[in-house]
């Protein structure tokens, strides 16, 4: 068992292309390995807030904005790692077609 992605394609003119699909599938995995870490820190978060302040005359938690802002940024990371698995899933099929058209039986 390997952990390289696209292991199974064997390019003939596209080796490029394919490292760059295997480039890009390893970042889309840390981006939502990353998304997911600030997902279960905002959500730990909730369970341990800081300590109340009072503004304006209500008390609010003083790290509420922030986690707000770290919400968007998951989903922005949720959103970059797709984006990002879906090209190298797009050069790693152009690298598959290339590798059918360029074999000898055609």
């Amino acid at each position: 068992m390997t952990l390289v992605p696209y292991s199974n394609l064997k390019p003939n003119n596209l080796g490029a292309l394919l490292f760059i699909a295997r480039c890009l599938a390893y970042l889309g995995y840390v981006f939502f390995g990353l998304a997911l870490a600030i997902f279960l820190a905002v959500s730990l978060s909730y369970f341990f807030p800081g300590e109340p302040t009072l503004v304006r005359g209500s008390l609010i938690y003083s790290g509420q904005p922030a986690l707000f802002k770290l919400v968007m940024v998951g989903f922005f990371g949720i959103g970059a790692s797709i984006l990002t698995l879906i090209i190298s899933s797009l050069c790693a099929a152009l690298v598959s077609w290339e590798a059918t058209f360029s074999s000898p039986k055609h």
